[in-house]
């Protein structure tokens, strides 16, 4: 009996978990979407998961409006300014051409001077009507058609389909 006390002390000094040494049932996926109490359903996760990017989306549709509309707001005042500067240039160039009359009239008449600018100026705008005719032509050389696209697209559609027919015959 001895020899039993001391491992009898052993075991009263150490501390046992009784959870521990009770055996556990093992964990198993539920069978046939049946789900463990309190957790939900794959057809719920399905339906949760649907709503979340149904959600998602219309989050960013609306975080992409929101941002056109703020974009669109600094673009008005940006281009009001644009507008301004323009008309100031405008009347600034008018100044400097008076200023350009004025200095040519020294040595002709005044009609003289009026005369030559307003030719320099219309051999200005002559040539840049020519330039932007020029682009322009050049830009309607590459404009889309979409009848012809279109044209195409059918006309591969049906040359898929025939070949497929074709390929069906000869199985």
């Amino acid at each position: 009996m001895h020899t039993l006390l001391p491992r009898a002390s052993v075991l009263l000094r150490t501390k046992v978990d009784p959870m521990a040494q009770q055996p556990q049932p093992p964990r198993t996926p539920p069978v046939s979407g049946a789900s463990r109490p309190g957790q939900p359903s794959i057809g719920e996760l399905v339906s949760r998961i649907c709503e979340n990017i149904t959600d998602l989306i219309r989050s960013e549709l609306a975080l992409a409006r929101a941002k056109g509309v703020r974009m669109a707001t600094a673009m008005s005042a940006g281009a009001a300014f644009l507008v301004v500067a323009g008309i100031m240039a405008l009347y600034g160039l008018g100044f400097i051409l008076s200023a350009v009359v004025d200095l040519i009239a020294l040595a002709l008449p005044v009609w003289a001077a009026e005369l030559i600018v307003a030719a320099v100026l219309l051999l200005v705008a002559a040539v840049a009507a020519a330039l932007g005719i020029r682009r322009l032509s050049a830009a309607k050389l590459d404009a889309p058609d979409p009848q012809a696209r279109l044209k195409d697209d059918v006309d591969a559609v049906k040359r898929a389909v025939a070949s497929g027919l074709e390929r069906g015959g000869q199985q």
